[in-house]
């Protein structure tokens, strides 16, 4: 098949999805197209994140960190927390998406969603505290339940 041609189910495109060992539960190959091949080449090759961070590191090359989406509802207090402080430039683009959502929500005539499990607005979640103040270590704030498949 010609680079650049469109894919079928006759022909489909591999597409490669970065799961290691740890996180198997969110390999489910049911969810591709019929356009598409997935493949998971770090559970094919038996790796743990921390085999991935260490060839990385054996390249050269800076580790990246754990993704997660800057607005995932499954985030830690302790993320949040951490974003507001450190990343208020994100915490704002949260605070706006969630008031952005609702809005719509209630052009629809449905009920406010939030972003914490808190039921309320993320800006009386999550209040602007000093450093220190309010910590709790509730994780790394990186997604592990997989819901949005990022």
């Amino acid at each position: 098949m010609a680079p650049g041609a469109r894919r079928t189910a006759d022909h489909p495109a591999a597409v490669g999805i970065g799961i290691s060992l740890d996180e198997i539960h969110r390999a489910n190959r049911r969810r591709s197209e019929s356009h598409e091949l997935i493949e998971y080449p770090l559970l094919d090759l038996g790796l743990h994140r921390n085999d991935c961070e260490r060839i990385i590191a054996e390249a050269g090359l800076p580790v990246p960190p754990k993704s997660s989406c800057f607005f995932c509802p499954f985030r830690t207090v302790t993320a949040w927390r951490h974003q507001r402080r450190y990343e208020p430039e994100l915490f704002a683009q949260s605070v706006r998406l969630e008031e952005t959502i609702n809005r719509r929500r209630a052009a629809l005539g449905r009920d406010d969603v939030y972003l914490t499990r808190y039921g309320i607005p993320l800006t009386q979640a999550i209040p602007d505290e000093s450093p220190g103040e309010g910590e709790a270590d509730e994780g790394d704030g990186a997604c592990d339940s997989g819901w949005c498949m990022t």
